[in-house]
């Protein structure tokens, strides 16, 4: 039998028992798009390796294509190091470089530190308030983010460092840890507002 016989629902049918990352075919025959499932986030590594995460910088790691179809959402994954007897829940934010009143939060429990934002593509700024302090400033991720994590005398530069990801990018060993800096000479970020999560 010729192939170009085939009517082409039934040729798209073979063609979804092929692949067994397809969904089936709907009544039309058309068949929908595998979906890239969303890998489960790793666990969070103990303090220790935050720090030397963060003194080595962030990894990065290549995603897949989003849900959607169109570019994939990035991901930054790190941990808040909040300098007090307890950590309290926290509110941390990915801001906007570029747009500072826009980004992407969540809020973590008390004594959570781990966190994971979906975002587009773009230029981002981290911070974190804690919740229990209205007025507190923030965490914040900034170029002597790695200095504080190895402890080192000297972390003089608390400009905010911006992490540029890619579509489907995943950075890993982000560490919010900027305490120390002076309000009036590096102004921290407002809170930005809630932008709905990128599929």
């Amino acid at each position: 039998m010729n192939i170009a016989h085939v009517p082409l629902a039934l040729a798209l049918s073979a063609l979804a028992a092929c692949r067994s990352d397809t969904q089936a075919p709907d009544a039309a025959g058309a068949v929908a798009p595998a979906v890239a499932a969303r890998p489960p986030p790793t666990a969070a590594p103990a303090d220790t390796d935050t720090a030397a995460a963060a003194a080595s910088g962030p990894d990065v790691v290549s995603g897949a294509a989003g849900e959607s179809g169109g570019p994939a959402p990035a991901i930054l994954r790190g941990r808040v190091a909040y300098p007090g007897e307890h950590y309290p829940a926290m509110r941390v934010c990915a801001i906007a470089a570029a747009d500072p009143g826009s980004g992407y939060c969540l809020e973590t429990a008390q004594d959570v530190p781990a966190f994971e934002l979906v975002v587009p593509a773009g230029e981002w700024w981290l911070a974190a308030w804690p919740l229990e302090e209205a007025a507190a400033e923030p965490g914040l991720l900034t170029h002597a983010s790695a200095c504080i994590a190895r402890a080192e005398a000297g972390c003089d530069d608390h400009a905010l460092l911006a992490i540029a990801v890619g579509a489907g990018e995943i950075r890993e060993g982000l560490a919010v840890n900027d305490w120390y800096y002076d309000p009036r000479a590096f102004p921290p970020p407002m809170p930005p507002r809630g932008e709905p999560a990128p599929e």
